[in-house]
């Protein structure tokens, strides 16, 4: 899926979502970053929460999804976790995030109002999200953050068998080997 299929999809959501129960905490001033994708083969998935951040005027600044496009931050993380599995970042890698569209207020602190907030924000973006990493058959998938990885593991592993964090572990579990 290119960008601007996905863009379109993202566009038809929000739309479904505007008569949600969490239509109110959508930030429909800003357009979803896109994804962040490596040059060369994809061989990790990095997946976040969403773009929200807690300055609003900061949210205007976010492109790319995890600002993987500037130095520092995530990034700075990312690399090294990229370096101990052998990978590069920047040809690598494709990131996206669970939920794509900005809030008025974190997930988090909705969160702490209503447990059940990020799946129920979850549920209408899931289906997009295995359309749009289909095409990555076999990529392993680096979730980050606890409501992502909740959200993910209460799939069926079958049905969506790039979210298995066993497939992580055992994809790259050479890199992890000390050697001799």
């Amino acid at each position: 899926m290119n960008n601007i299929e996905l863009s379109i999809e993202v566009r038809k959501i929000l739309g479904k979502l505007k008569n949600s129960e969490i239509s109110s905490y959508i930030d429909r001033s800003l357009s979803p970053p896109d994804p962040f994708r490596g040059r060369g083969k994809i061989r990790l998935i990095v997946l976040g929460q969403d773009p929200t951040v807690q300055n609003p005027e900061y949210r205007k600044k976010i492109k790319i999804t995890l600002l993987l496009n500037q130095p520092g931050g995530l990034r700075t993380y990312l690399e090294k976790v990229c370096k101990a599995l052998d990978i590069d970042l920047d040809e690598n890698i494709y990131a996206t995030n669970l939920l794509k569209n900005f809030f008025t207020v974190p997930p988090d602190t909705m969160h702490k109002k209503d447990p059940q907030f990020f799946r129920k924000a979850a549920d209408h973006w899931i289906p997009l999200l295995k359309e749009e990493i289909e095409e990555f058959e076999n990529v392993p998938i680096l979730p980050l953050g606890e409501p992502v990885l909740n959200c993910l593991t209460r799939l069926s592993p079958i049905g969506f068998k790039h979210l298995l964090i066993q497939l992580f572990t055992i994809s790259y579990k050479q890199s992890f080997v000390a050697p001799n």
